[in-house]
């Protein structure tokens, strides 16, 4: 007996109500723009809930540098070099926060029918719905609950450093306008990465289905040669590849109507990360030349936010990967038939669907500047390391000049 069947609870129903949860989470904070309409039994855009995220979205705006104290050394004076950096920082979230609403506004229809068409591709695969779904939604889940967790910490730390240490009470409104941006990259990476994943599975679904095929086949000539079944082979093969090709234009609307939010949250994340591993440097170099004592709070804190970050990042590359992957799959198992002994027509099918596999690569962008894979997690880490390393050297001479202006 499993977990669930002992407590006599459904496992997608709870899966389902944990992600409605994370759906209200979204609304809260203003990154969700969309409620169901029972008459029109569709996704629309509320209007009273795009008021309320433009709203919610000037606020961190306009005072996020006060916010980001939160986030400073006692007694420490920010050099230039960290005021240029929370400056850029501070540009980029005006961008991320502002644009995106207005982006997510402008493109509310074609999410909305993003969604339809998901499930539309779910009830046409001729699997049950719940075992399509369920799989993605739980992959989702995971996801989003590790998100919210490393977000937790950061939150505790900073309240316990400025309520138990400097035995001040915190500003809970400067620590939401500071963490606000984590949740939005939680929630923006969440919602591409489960719409994604869609489209990763629904690949594995259909290279199921063309194994299946291709054992039938096999099973058949080892038996007798092809007759009247022939047709029906390649009737069902023409199934896979309309299927498919529903599912290609899926992710082609997918990475346009996200590639300019992507682009900005990846160039967001890599700021972040730059920014955090700054501080945590400059932590360490005061704690080694000086002795100073830190705030271990503060510097969990931080870090937590850095693995947020990555984690993030992480995540959406390594769901556009597998989707990829699936994708170039189906190349393998076509070339498996033409090791069989098949009749003209059904080969003639079969070269032309790998033909349409060459030409029609699934790939996903950040507005073509990039590509949503694993190769942009190896660009944030140099590009982080090559950046630190010349901050830290733009710091130093800040540093020598200060000093040599004192003495």
């Amino acid at each position: 007996m499993t977990f669930w069947n002992r407590f006599g609870l459904d496992r997608f129903i709870v899966v389902r109500n944990c992600l409605v949860i994370f759906y209200l989470v979204s609304v809260l904070f203003g990154f969700s723009l969309h409620v169901y309409d029972r008459t029109k039994k569709r996704l629309v855009a509320s209007k009273l809930i795009t008021v309320y995220s433009f709203a919610l979205a000037i606020i961190p705006c306009l005072s996020y540098k006060i916010a980001n104290q939160l986030l400073t050394l006692e007694g420490e004076r920010k050099s230039i070099v960290a005021s240029v950096v929370d400056s850029i920082e501070s540009l980029l979230l005006i961008q991320s926060l502002v644009f995106g609403t207005l982006r997510r506004f402008r493109t509310w229809k074609e999410t909305a029918e993003i969604f339809e068409e998901i499930f539309a591709i779910a009830n046409g695969l001729g699997y049950p719905l719940r075992t399509v779904v369920y799989v993605v939604m739980k992959r989702m889940l995971k996801k989003v609950v590790i998100g919210f967790t490393l977000l937790i910490v950061p939150v505790a730390s900073i309240a316990m450093q400025k309520y138990q240490i400097e035995q001040v009470p915190i500003d809970w409104i400067a620590l939401l306008v500071t963490m606000y941006p984590k949740v939005m990259i939680v929630n923006a990476t969440g919602l591409f990465y489960g719409q994604v994943m869609f489209v990763g599975r629904f690949f594995e679904i259909l290279n199921q289905k063309l194994g299946t095929l291709h054992q039938e086949v096999t099973r058949e000539l080892a038996i007798i040669s092809f007759g009247k079944s022939s047709n029906l082979y390649t009737e069902k093969l023409r199934q896979i590849v309309i299927l498919r090709e529903r599912v290609y234009i899926l992710a082609q609307r997918l990475n346009k109507a996200y590639s300019y939010q992507m682009l900005i949250i990846f160039t967001l994340i890599s700021i972040l990360i730059l920014n955090q591993f700054y501080f945590l440097s400059t932590v360490v170099n005061r704690y080694a030349r000086y002795s100073e004592d830190v705030s271990a709070r503060l510097s969990v804190a931080v870090l937590f936010m850095c693995i947020l970050n990555f984690h993030e990042a992480y995540k959406v590359a390594d769901a556009c990967e597998q989707a990829i992957e699936e994708s170039r799959a189906t190349a393998d198992i076509l070339h498996k038939f033409n090791a069989l002994n098949i009749n003209p027509e059904l080969k003639k099918n079969i070269e032309m669907f790998l033909i349409q596999l060459l030409h029609h690569p699934l790939k996903f962008t950040a507005c073509g500047m990039f590509s949503l894979d694993y190769t942009v997690i190896f660009s944030i880490i140099t590009s982080t390391a090559s950046y630190l390393i010349i901050l830290m050297q733009f710091d130093l001479a800040d540093n020598g000049n200060r000093n040599c202006t004192t003495v």
